[in-house]
């Protein structure tokens, strides 16, 4: 993902919902089709606007604790893990046995 998807994808996701949410609720009461659909597509417009505010604060924070990871020194029981990762503890643990 680059680094404007993910604020599309939370955008488009909430928007998603609240058309979905109108077209239950709507059908629901018995509301005529016209008026469901008007309805769907205004929450549709409602929620991608407010779901494209809400991606671009959590891509601001992701960035921002990935820019403070970045700038830490790596020390502590992380820096002990052998170089391939959580997948090659167990292959180093059969080595020393």
């Amino acid at each position: 993902m680059t680094s404007g998807e993910p604020g599309k994808f939370i955008a488009t996701a909430f928007a998603l919902a609240g058309f979905a949410v109108a077209l239950v609720s709507g059908s629901a009461v018995g509301n005529p089709a016209t008026t469901i659909l008007k309805t769907g597509l205004l929450a549709m417009l409602v929620c991608y606007v407010a779901g494209s505010c809400i991606g671009a604060i959590a891509q601001s924070v992701i960035n921002q604790h990935l820019d403070s990871r970045r700038d830490t020194p790596t020390t502590g029981p992380a820096a002990a893990l052998p170089a391939g990762g959580a997948s090659d503890i167990g292959r180093s643990a059969e080595a020393t046995s």
